[in-house]
């Protein structure tokens, strides 16, 4: 007897029209595998050389020029008040008036000024009357010495009251000290005023005028009397000037130093309270080094950046700065610099610290 296995195919033969694919691609596969080599990274491509600009750095001993702001005035401006508490009577100018040497400006009622004075005056008659009887009794051996002492110092008070009580019967008036022009009325008639209070603020046609400012203290190296400057004035143009006194103390509150600027040739028709644009030239310092404002990156008030090129020409470094200042395009720098450094002046902004440069010619 002959078995068969339940898991013999069939003896059926294929057609010789009929291909077999399943060994002979999968054969194909894994020769084509085999074959085939593996991709290994390579190393990285160097960067692409950044084209820029580069100049020789320039020293200059040039100081920083110092701007402020300031307010022009006359060099003596005078608030004048009186010297006594009293009622105004007339106030007898304008703003913007002028006004001759001794012309009257304003008076406060004369009432009560003029009782004060005839009570003096009868205060002094009375102390001389009561002397000449002290005297009279002292011939007479009535009164002693002592009371013709007390009535001869009786008379020398009332006298110096009397004096008094004139002074200030003619500081009740305010005259223009010299010929000038009324800055400001303060005042006006029928007005209560204490003693001091401003009525009238003055100024001689004679005074100088001048430009006060406030500098910080960074901004006061090279500054001194005598210095060159230059006055910025709105309808008036440029006017020489010259530093002409500097205050001793800081201003606390401000931390500025006050700075008076006197006008050489001022022209016609200035006013008190002008603004000025006030530009004042230093004196030399120590050369350092000055660079154009567009080789300046990263800046931060007083700090930025430079790129300098090595001296293969390849390669751009970064190094910080410190600025002193800004003018006319260009910065001065705190921070030294190699001599014979070439500074990037364009393209500076699209590097980074080692970058590959081309510089162009």
């Amino acid at each position: 007897m002959i078995f068969q296995s339940p898991f013999a195919m069939p003896s059926k033969s294929f057609p010789a029209s009929v291909p077999v694919f399943g060994p002979l691609v999968l054969a194909s596969v894994l020769l084509a595998g085999c074959s085939k080599k593996e991709a290994l990274p390579g190393p990285a491509s160097e960067p692409r050389a950044i084209p820029v600009w580069a100049v020789a750095v320039e020293w200059s001993d040039v100081a920083v020029p110092v701007f402020a702001d300031g307010v022009l005035v006359r060099k003596v401006e005078s608030a004048l008040s009186f010297k006594i508490d009293g009622v105004i009577h007339s106030v007898d100018v304008r703003a913007g008036g002028a006004v001759a040497a001794g012309q009257t400006l304003a008076t406060l009622d004369p009432m009560e000024i003029d009782a004060e004075v005839a009570r003096a005056r009868a205060a002094l008659e009375k102390a001389r009357r009561d002397l000449g009887r002290a005297e009279r009794l002292r011939s007479q051996q009535v009164s002693t010495l002592e009371e013709v002492q007390d009535a001869t110092t009786a008379v020398e008070l009332a006298g110096a009251g009397l004096q008094a009580a004139e002074f200030n019967r003619r500081f009740a008036t305010i005259s223009a000290p010299a010929d000038g022009v009324v800055l400001q009325r303060q005042a006006d008639p029928v007005e209560v005023v204490k003693a001091g209070t401003p009525v009238v603020r003055f100024a001689a046609n004679d005074s100088s005028w001048i430009v006060r400012v406030g500098l910080a203290e960074r901004e006061l190296a090279g500054v001194s009397v005598g210095r060159a400057a230059r006055i910025e004035l709105t309808g008036h143009g440029g006017v020489d000037a010259q530093v002409t006194h500097i205050v001793g103390m800081l201003d606390p509150a401000t931390r500025t130093l006050p700075v008076e600027l006197e006008l050489r040739d001022p022209p016609a028709g200035l006013r008190s309270g002008f603004v000025a644009r006030v530009q004042i030239v230093p004196q030399s310092v120590p050369p350092r080094p000055v660079v154009p404002l567009e080789a300046i990156v990263a800046g931060d008030g007083l700090s930025a950046s430079v790129f300098l090129v090595d001296e293969g020409g390849t390669r751009a470094r970064r190094v910080p700065v410190t600025l002193e200042g800004l003018d006319d395009g260009v910065a001065y720098l705190v921070t030294r610099l190699p001599e014979r450094a070439r500074l990037v002046t364009s393209g500076a902004e699209f590097l980074t610290d080692g970058a590959r440069v081309s510089v162009s010619p």
